[in-house]
């Protein structure tokens, strides 16, 4: 049990960290639903940049970059062209996830599992980013001018501009936070592995929204709701190899699970 407790905290990081990044977004009153594809580009990217420069740090900024370009993509079609925030989440999710098959084509010349032998070893103090993520994120949303902004716009966009507070800036703001933190996720998943294969994020960004909303929108309830997924994550798997239960079956766990801790909360909130 232990054994799972310890790899459900290892699994629930990168969630964790995109679940904080889409945190910025929906406090903004944007619900970013591209983070999967961001997770996805950034997992990619970030391993592809440490194989060729053999240095980390390097991977971790082609990850941040090539997912806060997608975050770019999401602004300009959202608030430029004021297109559908929903289609253009689902939008970003598949030009990821085509972007991931084509470039994999073009590096190893096949679909499929891309391993890299010469990336650097990360060590384990990687898993203590979450909670340096966790205290920047609690410190931004309730200690600073910006998250009081953010929160306003979110809350209230017409008595935020009757103060003199523009809601596209920190609309805009957040979704580029919201691509960083996403970079880091991706980075966190990929790199300990030194492999990139398709779909390799996994249904994460999918998990970090839920555990926004299981977490109350708050980030110690983020915080704690990313550790329950992976645990359960973790659990499924362990499930899957002791038992021999069929795999499409266990994968199924972590999102019964939220949709749980979803009706839990909700009933929770109404009481």
């Amino acid at each position: 049990m232990l054994e799972i407790i310890t790899e459900g905290i290892k699994v629930s990081v990168p969630i964790m960290v995109a679940a904080f990044g889409g945190l910025f977004g929906e406090l903004a009153g944007v619900l970013n639903i591209a983070l999967e594809g961001q997770i996805l580009i950034a997992s990619l990217f970030s391993v592809y940049t440490a194989h060729i420069t053999h240095n980390l740090i390097w991977g971790l900024i082609g990850g941040i970059f090539a997912s806060s370009l997608l975050s770019l993509v999401f602004v300009v079609f959202s608030f430029g062209f004021r297109a559908n925030i929903f289609l253009v989440g689902l939008g970003i999710n598949l030009l990821a996830l085509s972007i991931s098959e084509v470039f994999s084509i073009f590096i190893s010349g096949k679909k499929g599992s891309i391993v890299f032998h010469n990336i650097p070893h990360l060590s384990e103090i990687w898993i203590f980013s979450a909670l340096l993520l966790f205290l920047l994120t609690y410190v931004i949303v309730y200690n600073t001018r910006f998250g009081f902004h953010l929160r306003a716009v979110g809350e209230n966009e017409s008595a935020s501009i009757f103060s003199g507070v523009y809601p596209g800036f920190y609309r805009i703001f957040a979704i580029i936070l919201s691509g960083v933190f996403c970079g880091i996720s991706g980075f966190l998943i990929s790199i300990p592995l030194s492999v990139f294969v398709q779909n390799i994020s996994g249904g994460r960004g999918w998990l970090a929204i839920i555990a926004i909303f299981i977490g109350g929108r708050k980030p110690v309830g983020v915080f704690i709701a990313s550790l329950l997924i992976g645990i359960v994550f973790t659990f499924s798997h362990f499930i899957q190899i002791m038992k021999g239960i069929d795999p499409e079956i266990t994968m199924t766990f972590p999102y019964i699970a939220s949709l749980l801790f979803l009706i839990f909360y909700k009933r929770r909130s109404n009481s």
